[in-house]
């Protein structure tokens, strides 16, 4: 619902962003999430999809662990974070948008199907294969 709230409020600008967060939470959940980079350490992680220029979340998805809703049509892809980026932009594909993110995310593989589907990419590369595989 909160989503569905985001998308109807604001049509994003050109560029956009896809980024995660750790919300702090230091409940009982069996998917809370450790990150010593992050300033809160122990929490809830979430992906975001995000307008560049003001930072307003347009879309989010809670990380679950395999339990993580990602859109079914994206099963195909090999990394999961190419799911996980198909899956929050799936409602911009097509309509000229400029997504911007990390290395985290991107593949050569991610970016020839975004721009396949009218999306342009920004952002680091890294040509290696990652250990975010999917077994």
């Amino acid at each position: 619902m909160l989503v569905k709230k985001f998308r109807d409020f604001v049509v994003p600008d050109k560029h956009i962003t896809i980024d995660e967060s750790l919300v702090l939470y230091k409940g009982r959940l069996g998917w809370i999430q450790y990150i010593s980079l992050k300033r809160a350490r122990f929490g809830i992680k979430t992906y975001m999809l995000c307008e560049s220029k003001s930072g307003y979340v347009r879309n989010f998805l809670i990380y679950t662990g395999k339990r993580t809703m990602l859109d079914s049509d994206y099963d195909h892809l090999r990394l999961v974070y190419s799911k996980v980026v198909m899956s929050l932009t799936k409602p911009l594909l097509g309509k000229g948008y400029c997504l911007t993110m990390d290395n985290f995310y991107n593949s050569p593989q991610l970016a020839d199907l975004l721009i396949q589907n009218k999306t342009d990419v920004y952002g680091t590369l890294l040509l290696e294969e990652r250990r975010f595989q999917k077994s």
